[in-house]
């Protein structure tokens, strides 16, 4: 089974989906479950993975690291969806790059199936102040999804999401939730104990946040929060911020306005994941207060590592999570984060109880993962071949 995977964004840029694409590639080769390639942006700094074969598609440099995909331009994308011998071709945006190979994949008979990572409502509304552009972009990517042979998705509320945007057959949505690359506790001792001391936490509690700094991650409610918990005498935490991204330079306007200069660390954007690995391990929880995400990828990495994520609570990503279990989950208000914060930080105990949970019961790795999609691919492969 010979599998083409698409997205419209690739290295250097690190977000949620590429990470999934890579894992799952990789997984798939290593495990003798098909064969793996991936179409991506043509970045100026052109970035390999160990294991996979890597085409690339002409594209123009727009802004903030993005790269749009030009592959009406570029005869060479056309000539591998018809001669590179896939079985089926897996999309992971709905973008000018996955749009084209979904248009071709179907005139040469290729099963196209799409995954849905995010919610582009909220995303358009954040960035595109008309209302007819909002419109046109929710159309263009449903034209998109629509069109694919097969959906699937990383949550049940993913489902819901996708039936408000005006998908057609979300009783055929298979649900595949995200795994994680890190092995289970697998963090080197000695250079997490290094990494505590350069961050200076040892003797603090440290949460963390990993991921894209953007508007939309509600980054400034966890930020409101932890200074509640200092305006009321309890100062022994540091807040560890991982990524970068549009947004830095509003939150970090924000941490020093409410003065928590001396305890939120931006260490930046990490790329290699033993480091990121290590990152985790330092922590002592992990503060996620996303509405936006439909099904984040940091959870099982936290729980990899034996960290407990803090959600809100109904939040498409706190599926898994049982409060105080595995995880928490908190009420969408700032006084509630506060409090809970508090007594996190008397009760580290009780933290890594949950950590544990989290370890048992969030934890999935991209092996299990990539089983699931092999014969979702299959189920798909053979349906379009009975369907002929």
């Amino acid at each position: 089974m010979k599998i083409l995977e698409v997205s419209d964004s690739f290295y250097p840029s690190v977000d949620g989906p590429i990470s999934v694409m890579v894992s799952l590639a990789k997984k798939i080769n290593e495990n003798g479950l098909g064969e793996a390639e991936l179409l991506v942006p043509e970045y100026k700094e052109k970035i390999d993975v160990e294991g996979l074969k890597i085409h690339r598609c002409k594209a123009f440099y727009t802004s903030q690291d993005y790269y749009c995909s030009a592959p009406a331009l570029d005869r060479k994308v056309k000539k591998l969806i018809k001669e590179g011998g896939f079985d089926i071709i897996h999309l992971q945006s709905p973008f000018p790059l996955a749009k084209y190979v979904l248009k071709w994949g179907k005139k040469y008979g290729i099963p196209v199936i799409y995954t849905f990572h995010t919610k582009f409502r909220d995303e358009f509304e954040k960035r595109l102040k008309s209302k007819s552009l909002q419109k046109f972009m929710m159309n263009y990517i449903m034209d998109c999804i629509n069109g694919c042979d097969a959906v699937t998705t990383v949550s049940q509320g993913s489902v819901r999401c996708l039936a408000e945007y005006g998908y057609n057959n979300c009783d055929g949505v298979r649900v595949i939730r995200n795994g994680t690359d890190m092995a289970p506790l697998g963090a080197d001792s000695a250079r997490v104990e290094n990494l505590r001391e350069s961050l200076g936490v040892k003797d603090k509690f440290a949460f963390l946040f990993v991921g894209r700094l953007s508007e939309v991650k509600n980054i400034p409610l966890a930020l409101n929060a932890l200074a509640k918990v200092k305006q009321r005498g309890e100062n022994n935490f540091r807040f560890v911020i991982v990524g970068n991204g549009e947004y830095e330079s509003e939150l970090k306007k924000l941490t020093q306005k409410l003065g928590l200069g001396e305890n939120v660390i931006y260490a930046g954007k990490v790329s290699d994941r033993k480091e990121l690995a290590e990152y985790f391990a330092a922590c002592n929880a992990l503060l996620f207060p996303s509405l936006f995400d439909t099904s984040s990828i940091t959870a099982p990495e936290a729980a990899a590592n034996g960290l407990p994520a803090v959600m809100i609570k109904g939040c498409d990503s706190a599926e898994a999570l049982i409060d105080g279990e595995n995880g928490f989950l908190w009420e969408l208000d700032e006084d509630v984060w506060a409090d809970n914060l508090i007594t996190l930080i008397n009760d580290p105990e009780a933290v890594k109880k949950a950590g544990a949970g989290a370890l048992k019961s969030v934890y999935q790795s991209w092996d299990d993962i990539a089983k699931q999609y092999a014969e979702f691919f299959k189920e798909i492969i053979e349906g379009k071949k009975t369907a002929l």
